[in-house]
Order: structure tokens, then C-alpha cells, then sequence
């Protein structure tokens, strides 16, 4: 009896580890499974299969952390330094590893079935076949992406990856639906803010331009001025842009700046302060925050409207002799709210004022409709060469 203790000992720590192992293996499989089936139902695509994997193993490593901060062991009594303990670790990572995979495809088919996807891929001799018998249209990405007028630029990176790539749609849709269905489709793979196509007649690629829209507070912050968090008793009735007092506290209580309140998350707030006041600003410090009766303005809420569209603004200097000059502000292909003209601004000019040399307009467009600023000259010129050859031909039979 003596003698088989010790292996009655191993076959009960073996069996634990065993069932232990497979119990996590279903745990990273179920979870893999999850993810996939929402992945699927939000973005119609497959997860990637190192995204699944990573997921299922994340799972379970914490909860075998959890597990041995609480109890100091991870299987019967071995401890955490035993050569044991490693081979369970190990053992239970490879089969998990491989459940999450398998869990990884049966949430994508499960997902697929559910929201009846048909997934094809787009290097496989059904889709070549589709195509040869003009079932389908390919488009190819051209290889030199344009910038966004308006937009920051894309990382060089991403402008490779793109440039040259090969799309393929169905040769039902019109050229109008192509072309949404083009951009939608870049926007999405490539994680843009902005695409912008032009296609030709037949379909081929002429033009085509992204861009990324500014995040964060910087992005809407005024020249010379800066955001600053800073510690404070809560504002709850203070909105964005009210004016905002700061003071010291304390026995002597100090005004230090003012500025525009922006957010608040508990004790933090973030105003908008002028450049020349930050260093008054003391980080660790303890701040009491006023607020003054303040008139509502749009500005604030216009900043977030601006950023959530596919419109954006810019600035046009009107040049002399310019395609611009002389032209009325409401003729133009985008909206003109302000222009600048030697330094008064005119707000929301007159649909028939008229832009004059060194006016600066301040533009709201999409960069498509901006760009077709570059070619107004043209159509003005075209324009113009038609009505002098229409005039010479009245001349010419006015002369016979």
C-alpha cells in the first residue's frame, strides 16, 4: 500500500490538472466565440485570428492570476515555484490557445448564420469567375492618394497600403452608388475619417483623396489660448464656454485668471485659458471655481457640429485678377460665413456681395466642393470662350 500511495498521489494531481485544463480551454473557447459573433454583427467581417487567440488566452491567464494571488497554488496543494505547476501553465495556454481558434470560427459561422452574412473572398477563382462574366466591377485604388483639402494628412503608411489595392462591387450599381459604395468601403477597411473618389465614365479611378479629422481639445482651441485641468469643487450648472473665475483657497482667498469652462469629471475641470496665465496655474493645488451669468452663444455647440460632419472649413484668399475676384459670395460652390477684408470681418455676407481683392472668405465645405474652387477659373474661362466665339459668329454674320 505503501508503495502506490505515491502513484495514487500523481493520478489524482493529473486528473485535476486535466479537468482543469479543459475547463479553461472552454472558458477561452466561449470567449472567443463571443467576440467573433459581435465582431461579425458590427463590422460584417471576420476577426482576425490572432485578435481571437489573444482574447481567449487573456481570459484565462487572469484568471489563473486571480486565482493563485488568492489561494497561492493552482492545482491540490503544488506549489506556484513546482516544476508541476509549469507543465500545467503550460499545457493549459497550448490548449487554450487552440480552443480560442476554433471558438474564433464557430462564432463567426454561428454570426454569419444568424445575420445571414455571405462572406467571399475576393482572391478565389469563384469571385475571378464572377467577374469574367461581368457579374462584378473591380476598382484599383490609384497609386497616388491625395490629401483632403481641410482634413489632417494620413500617415504615409496607410497611403501605401491603400495605393494600388483592388475593390470589387457588384455591376449593378450606377456610377453615383459606386462611388458611395467605393468610399464607404475605404473609409471602413482603412479606418478613415474622409474618402473622397472620382470616377470616370468607365468606371476606372480617377481621383482619390482621404484625410483624418483633428481629436481632442487642441483641435477647437482658439490662437494663443490653452487647456488647462485643474482641481476644483464641481460646477454642476456651469456649460461649455461660460466664463469662469479662478481663486485660490485658503484663509486669504486670491483671484488668479480667468478663462472658459470646457468639461468637468468630478473635481477635475478643464478650462480654456489664455497662454500667459498657465504657469499661475499650480497643478497640485486646490481651486475655487465662479461663474458669471453668461448670454449663450453657438460657438461651442458649432465646434462638435463641425467635427461630426463631412464638411469642413478653410480659408480663401482672393487674389487680384483672381478666378475669385469679383465674384458674388453666394454664387460660390461652398457657404461663405465670414470674410475678411482688411481686417473687418463681415459676417455672413449678402448672397450678392461681392469679393474683392485681399478679402479673406472663410469657407464651409466639403473638400470636394472646395476643390472645385481650383477649377472655377476654368469654367469661368470656358465660359467666356464660348461667349466670345458665339459673338464672333453674330459679327461674322452680321458682316454678310
Amino acid at each position: 500500500m505503501t508503495a502506490l500511495a505515491p502513484l495514487q498521489l500523481v493520478t489524482s494531481w493529473t486528473q485535476t490538472a486535466i479537468l482543469s485544463i479543459l475547463g479553461f480551454s472552454l472558458l477561452a473557447l466561449v470567449t472567443a466565440s463571443a467576440v467573433a459573433f459581435v465582431f461579425r454583427q458590427y463590422t460584417t467581417r471576420q476577426l482576425p485570428a490572432g485578435a481571437g487567440t489573444l482574447l481567449g488566452v487573456s481570459f484565462v491567464a487572469v484568471w489563473l492570476a486571480v486565482d493563485s494571488a488568492l489561494t497561492g497554488t493552482l492545482v491540490g496543494d503544488t506549489g506556484l515555484s513546482h516544476y508541476g505547476t509549469g507543465a500545467f501553465l503550460l499545457g493549459t495556454f497550448v490548449v487554450s490557445a487552440g480552443a480560442a481558434e476554433g471558438g474564433r470560427r464557430i462564432g463567426d459561422r454561428i454570426g454569419c448564420d444568424v445575420f445571414d452574412i455571405t462572406h467571399l473572398d475576393a482572391q478565389t477563382d469563384a469571385v475571378d469567375l464572377l467577374q469574367s462574366a461581368r457579374l462584378v466591377v473591380e476598382l484599383r485604388a490609384p497609386t497616388r492618394i491625395e490629401d483632403a483639402d481641410g482634413y489632417l494628412s494620413v500617415d504615409d503608411g496607410r497611403k501605401a497600403e491603400l495605393a494600388g489595392r483592388r475593390f470589387r462591387f457588384p455591376r449593378r450599381l450606377d456610377l453615383d452608388d459606386l462611388e458611395a459604395r467605393f468610399e464607404s468601403r475605404v473609409q471602413q477597411d482603412f479606418a478613415l475619417d474622409y474618402v473622397d473618389v472620382t470616377l470616370a465614365e468607365d468606371g476606372t479611378v480617377q481621383q482619390l483623396s482621404v484625410g483624418m479629422k483633428p481629436s481632442g481639445l487642441g483641435a477647437s482651441l482658439p490662437p494663443n489660448t490653452a487647456g488647462v485641468a485643474v482641481h476644483a469643487t464641481p460646477l454642476p450648472e456651469a456649460g461649455v464656454g461660460d466664463p469662469v473665475e479662478v481663486w485660490t483657497t485658503g484663509e486669504t482667498e486670491q483671484f488668479v485668471t480667468k478663462g472658459e469652462f470646457r468639461s468637468s469629471d468630478g473635481e477635475t475641470t478643464t478650462l480654456l485659458v489664455d497662454e500667459s496665465d498657465v504657469p499661475a496655474l499650480d497643478q497640485s493645488e486646490q481651486y475655487r471655481l465662479v461663474t458669471h451669468p453668461h448670454r449663450s452663444d453657438d460657438l461651442a455647440e458649432f465646434i462638435p457640429v463641425i467635427r461630426d460632419v463631412a464638411e469642413t472649413m478653410t480659408t480663401v484668399t482672393v487674389e487680384a485678377g483672381g478666378p475669385l475676384e469679383g465674384e458674388f459670395a453666394g454664387w460660390l460652390p461652398v457657404s461663405v460665413p465670414v470674410i475678411d477684408r482688411d481686417g473687418t470681418a463681415i459676417p455672413f455676407p449678402a448672397e450678392r456681395e461681392t469679393l474683392q481683392a485681399g478679402d479673406v472668405a472663410y469657407v464651409i465645405g466639403t473638400p470636394a466642393d472646395i476643390a472645385r474652387l481650383d477649377q472655377y477659373e476654368a469654367d469661368r474661362a470656358s465660359a467666356r470662350g464660348a461667349n466670345e466665339e458665339s459673338t464672333e459668329q453674330v459679327e461674322a454674320v452680321g458682316d454678310d
